[in-house]
């Protein structure tokens, strides 16, 4: 086997060692990039509940006298009956009063979607990075596969394994995406007036990341990342998305060279898009490749779009609450 430049190669005198420090540095640099994501999500809890608190014109202290069934919204052991009663147990007991107990409701429901937006943007990377590292992994295994073949850098496999850490980890990010477009809805709904006798959950219309349109964060629902990863969320679920990761998987060895280092990669194509992010179509087809994208490369994309995002979308959050905060008081 020779590499681009003509130099010989004997696969099996290298290490699997060898091969794991010259793969991928660039994981360990998204890794980085993730957790600073993380840390943005999280650590806007403790203000989100302070200007929640202040709209409901609630005392954080008194969420620990309150029975867990509401903060745990509708998770969790029980039925709508023993939650029915626990909740009338509360209230007989003059411990929270009726008019409370929905302010609580509201204050409950709105910290579960922001919670679920940060679990599911978690769970997409932990996906995102089991996939990068599965994909290292398997790379020794394919390279001794092209061992017994003659003139051969490259070999294309199936790997349902993948198709399915990268499904997981698109539809997470979208689901997320969504979650933001009904916190947005969510905190429009919100009225002094009625905060202590209506439900806002029980209000909300099948919302959806595309109407933040309405919001200063419409340039986002308008980005090309965006587009292109919510179309594709869109043909994992309803249609072949998959099979482009399932059957697509490139793994080679030696191509290109990087200051001399000969290095072990994996490729996996990502569909041409345009500048909208629309897939490129021609004659009913949409899987054209010409653009050399990688998926790995898409997902980190998004990753960095993600990170813009949430830190814009929580000032948007936090500013809105903030105002409806001035009119309660």
């Amino acid at each position: 086997m020779v590499d681009q430049v003509g130099n010989t190669i004997q696969l099996d005198s290298i290490s699997d060692d060898t091969l794991f420090e010259q793969f991928n540095l660039r994981l360990i640099e998204d890794e980085c990039g993730i957790e600073e994501l993380r840390d943005l999500i999280r650590k806007i809890f403790y203000e989100l509940d302070e200007s929640l608190s202040k709209v409901f014109r609630l005392s954080l202290g008194d969420r620990y006298l309150l029975p867990s069934a509401i903060f745990e919204n509708g998770y969790g052991n029980g039925n709508t009956e023993v939650h029915n009663k626990a909740v009338e147990m509360y209230i007989n007991s003059l411990v929270i009063s009726e008019s409370d107990y929905t302010k609580w409701i509201n204050f409950a429901d709105f910290n579960k979607l922001y919670n679920d937006f940060f679990s599911l943007i978690d769970q997409a990377t932990k996906h995102y990075i089991e996939f990068l590292t599965y994909m290292r992994n398997n790379i020794p295994l394919k390279i001794q596969i092209m061992n017994g073949w003659e003139n051969s850098n490259e070999v294309i496999s199936d790997d349902s394994k993948v198709a399915g850490l990268i499904t997981i980890s698109i539809i997470s990010f979208c689901s997320a995406l969504d979650i933001a477009g009904r916190m947005s809805e969510f905190i429009h709904l919100i009225d002094p007036e009625t905060s202590n006798s209506d439900i806002y959950l029980e209000k909300l219309n099948r919302t959806y990341f595309a109407d933040l349109k309405k919001t200063p964060l419409k340039g986002y629902v308008e980005d090309k990342i965006f587009n292109a990863l919510i179309k594709l969320r869109n043909d994992l679920v309803h249609n072949t998305g998959i099979l482009e990761f399932e059957r697509n998987c490139y793994i080679g060895f030696a191509t290109p060279c990087v200051n001399e280092n000969k290095l072990a990669y994996f490729y996996i194509p990502f569909r041409d898009i345009d500048d909208r992010g629309e897939a490129i179509k021609l004659h009913g087809r949409r899987f054209f490749n010409s653009q050399e994208n990688d998926i790995d490369v898409f997902l980190s994309d998004v990753i960095k779009t993600m990170k813009l995002f949430v830190g814009d979308f929580q000032s948007y959050v936090l500013r809105e609450l903030n105002t409806k905060s001035l009119v309660t008081n």
